[in-house]
């Protein structure tokens, strides 16, 4: 949804507009009020012009009292349109199930990590991970439980990633993504093992259902990023499959096949 007032510019000029508004409005009625009420003395040319100045001081008094109210009004009005507008973006840009960035809400953030100055060149890793026979899952223990079991994979996520500025988002079904910045491939590795582990490590359990769940995860890297999301993205749901094609619960790095995880 497109902004309504963004900028400070966008926000003077808006109250700028009440005012003269303002102006226009109130002036003339309230010199043509005044100047009905004391008719009388239009018969007498100084008594007119006197009085005529009289109702024209009237109204630029008025004007004058209003426009602070319409200012405040205007700008309180402004506050809570760019508040409504900040809540919309960041409910249509978020997967309720998991609170994690859905696709839309990922490709922005992804963006936006990408145009970052300190991104240039710097080492790049992308991880794409779904849950191993997620619909013979929620075929056997109902759509509850595969749903405990994306809201589990989502903590971990979070929890693993911490506050060090990941794009961490849910492409879809089962399938999560995540975009880490300043992220060499080994370290990237040890961050997709360690995810792994902690998923099978404890059974999820759900409307009395109780049930271990794993993970396959593939991986991209680069030693310096050039701000192709989708490439590198699309490197790493690569390798994926091939964690699939090699029979699941593992992590596999593009060009580089893990051993299989115990």
């Amino acid at each position: 949804m497109a902004p309504v007032i963004r900028t400070h510019a966008e926000v003077a000029r808006w109250i700028g507009v009440q005012t003269a508004y303002t102006a226009a409005f109130i002036m003339p009625a309230t010199a043509a009020a005044c100047l009905w009420l004391f008719r009388g003395d239009l018969s007498r040319a100084v008594g007119g012009w006197e009085t005529m100045r009289f109702c024209l001081g009237l109204a630029l008094a008025e004007t004058l009292a209003f426009t602070p109210l319409v200012a405040i009004r205007s700008v309180a009005t402004l506050r809570q349109l760019n508040l409504a507008r900040d809540e919309l973006d960041r409910l249509t840009g978020v997967d309720p199930l998991t609170d994690l960035l859905n696709r839309r809400g990922f490709e922005k953030a992804a963006a936006a990590l990408a145009a970052a100055p300190e991104a240039r060149g710097a080492p790049v890793a992308a991880l794409v991970c779904d849950v191993d026979e997620f619909k013979q899952i929620n075929d056997a223990f109902g759509h509850d439980f595969g749903d405990a079991g994306l809201r589990r994979l989502a903590n971990i996520l979070r929890s693993a990633a911490g506050d060090r500025g990941f794009a961490l988002g849910r492409h879809g079904g089962d399938e999560f993504v995540v975009l880490m910045v300043g992220v060499e491939r080994r370290e990237a590795t040890a961050f997709a093992e360690a995810l792994r582990a902690a998923m099978t490590a404890k059974p999820v359990e759900a409307n009395g259902a109780r049930a271990p769940l794993t993970v396959s995860v593939g991986i991209a890297a680069t030693a310096r990023w050039e701000g192709d999301v989708a490439r590198l993205v699309g490197a790493a749901d690569a390798a994926l499959l091939q964690a699939k094609r090699d029979g699941r619960n593992r992590v596999v790095v593009a060009g580089e096949p893990l051993r299989a995880a115990a």
